[in-house]
């Protein structure tokens, strides 16, 4: 699956930008059965789980990581933001959403996202 990554010109708009791409896919009812299905896999199944890791999880933690450094380069970047805090966030709400909690991946969530990862930029 293409991991898109988007140059808006800012930290703020290439993080709602990835938000808003991964929160598509993850509201499409097939998708979410299929990303629930592969987790559930990935705990059961060591090998399974390390590929999985290696070819699904860490290819979007990547992704989101060039974003970050982007950001730094530019100089609009909260100081503190790593991009290991910022894949455990972003990717947390996803993850926690998709197996835990009933509730939407709307724009509300990706605002609340982008300005809990903006904040002190």
């Amino acid at each position: 699956m293409h991991i898109a990554l988007p140059d808006e010109g800012s930290w703020a708009a290439d993080l709602r930008h990835l938000l808003d791409d991964s929160f598509a896919l993850a509201r499409e009812p097939q998708l979410g059965e299929l990303l629930r299905a592969l987790m559930v896999e990935a705990q059961l199944d060591p090998a399974f789980g390390t590929r999985f890791r290696a070819e699904f999880l860490e290819r979007r933690r990547a992704a989101l990581a060039t974003l970050v450094e982007r950001a730094r380069q530019r100089g609009d970047l909260p100081a503190a933001l790593t991009a290991g805090f910022a894949a455990d966030v972003v990717f947390g709400v996803l993850w926690y959403r998709l197996l835990a909690i009933p509730q939407p991946f709307d724009h509300h969530l990706t605002e609340h996202l982008v300005a809990l990862l903006t904040a002190g930029a």
